[in-house]
């Protein structure tokens, strides 16, 4: 059971690349299942982010909520940083389109933060990004120019051309 719920756990990946959410969002309740039975912590607690991921991709922000933080529940329970940061980021996009700007900024720094420690460089700026935008939201425009400098900054210690952003 756990190499399949493992599978299926890739299959909701890969959906997701072929941006097919509702495939996706299918594939990990079913893995998320299995992970349950077979009382794998880790993989329930991913595959319950993920699935809050693909109800924020599906529009369903206040399913997204709910999931999110029951994944962080399960991934402070266990330790898993790194999977608190992708849960915190998740949280952070359900927030902002629900228009709870204070608290998608809450979650995007608190990802950023765990991206930062681990080095998470891609991650970190694209957290960044999202974290300018509910900056911008609330018309922080001087947090907001903090956000960029910072992905600019990261981007220049790597070496890597500057990029466009809105």
């Amino acid at each position: 059971m756990c190499a399949t719920a493992y599978t299926l756990r890739q299959y909701a990946w890969l959906s997701d690349l072929q941006d097919e959410p509702e495939t996706a969002l299918a594939h990990a309740a079913r893995a998320r299942h299995l992970f349950r039975s077979i009382t794998c912590a880790p993989g329930e607690a991913a595959t319950t982010n993920a699935m809050g991921w693909y109800l924020v991709l599906l529009g369903k922000f206040d399913n997204a909520v709910g999931l999110c933080r029951d994944a962080l529940e399960l991934l402070r329970s266990s330790g898993e940083r790194f999977g608190q940061a992708n849960a915190w980021e998740s949280l952070g996009m359900a927030y902002h389109q629900l228009e709870r700007f204070d608290e998608a900024l809450d979650s995007y720094r608190r990802a950023a933060e765990i991206y930062r420690g681990f080095r998470a460089h891609d991650n970190e700026v694209e957290t960044l990004i999202r974290l300018r935008g509910s900056h911008l939201a609330l018309s922080q425009r001087v947090e907001a120019d903090d956000a960029l400098r910072r992905v600019v900054s990261i981007r220049q210690d790597l070496g890597l051309p500057p990029i466009g952003v809105p």
